[in-house]
């Protein structure tokens, strides 16, 4: 269930009212503490304890009425489109976050959302490709890096150290993608395929058409998503 105004005002409330009881108890151990001192001449340890326990409930209850308007479900990715070369996500209930295109991007591709609903992944499309030359001029054959990858409100992976992005797709929900891609932009040979866990970016498998057997069920990326 998405995190509503209410559940914030009760959230607040509810460190407020925390606010008020140990304020008073302070009060309470106020007193006491300076007829301490006067006997004694150091202060209670009821009212060191007192001030502590006030800051952490104090805290506690501000983190979890922070914790409830950022609610897991109010991540749930609805679209991702591009608009005017930037790529805008629609969340459930209305929000949209709008993600830049890096240096030289020319356009958003192969955007996708995974399966988990909380990813999206896309190919940075445009790059110039060795040439030296600006990239996104008019005529110029698209070359495709990436992917890249987001997750509630900040990218968590690039996958930009390769060469030119045939085509990827989501496995196993939205943390692990089936890579294929080429060291150069003409795709020719056998093009091999590459299992990535997107959290830490690691090599799972790879595969290649020349490999003996039969070809995992993740290998050809370039069909249906999986």
């Amino acid at each position: 269930m998405v995190s509503t105004a209410g559940d914030m005002t009760r959230s607040f409330y509810g460190a407020w009212s925390a606010w008020t009881w140990w304020a008073e108890a302070y009060s309470t151990e106020l007193v006491k503490d300076r007829e301490a001192r006067a006997v004694t001449g150091r202060p209670g340890g009821k009212l060191r304890l007192g001030v502590a326990a006030l800051v952490a409930c104090c805290a506690l209850s501000l983190s979890r009425a922070h914790a409830g308007s950022e609610a897991p479900e109010s991540w749930k990715v609805v679209s991702a489109t591009e608009v005017n070369k930037t790529l805008q996500i629609v969340l459930v209930g209305g929000r949209t976050v709008i993600v830049p295109p890096s240096k030289d991007q020319c356009s958003f591709d192969q955007i996708r959302i995974g399966p988990d609903g909380v990813t999206v992944g896309w190919s940075e499309g445009g790059f110039s490709y060795g040439d030296g030359e600006p990239p996104c001029r008019q005529g110029d054959a698209e070359v495709e890096t990436g992917p890249i990858f987001w997750r509630r409100g900040k990218i968590i992976r690039r996958f930009v150290e390769g060469g030119a992005v045939l085509c990827w797709s989501f496995y196993r929900g939205g943390d692990v993608i089936a890579l294929q891609d080429s060291p150069s932009a003409h795709f020719e040979g056998d093009l091999p395929s590459t299992l990535f866990d997107v959290s830490t970016g690691r090599v799972l498998k790879t595969w290649s058409p020349s490999d003996k057997g039969d070809a995992p069920d993740w290998a050809d990326p370039c069909n249906d998503p999986l």
